[in-house]
C-alpha cells in the first residue's frame, strides 16, 4: 500500500511538473502571439491615425498652398 501511494505521488508530482511545463510553453506562444498581435494593432491604429489627421488637416485647409 505504501509502494502504490509513493507512485502516486510520484505520478503526481510529474505530471504536475509536466503541466507547469506545458503550460508554461503554451503560454510563451500565446504571450509571443498576443504580443506580436498588440504590436501590429498598434502600427495598424497609429497609421490609421495619421492618415485620419492628415487627410483632416488637408481637407480643412485647401488654401494653405506653398
Amino acid at each position: 500500500m505504501k509502494a502504490l501511494k509513493g507512485m502516486l505521488l510520484v505520478l503526481l508530482a510529474v505530471i504536475l511538473i509536466g503541466g507547469c511545463y506545458v503550460g508554461s510553453v503554451v503560454l510563451g506562444w500565446v504571450m509571443a502571439i498576443l504580443t506580436t498581435l498588440g504590436i501590429v494593432v498598434l502600427v495598424v491604429i497609429v497609421l490609421l491615425h495619421e492618415t485620419f489627421t492628415y487627410l483632416t488637416q488637408s481637407s480643412k485647409k485647401p488654401s494653405r498652398k506653398r
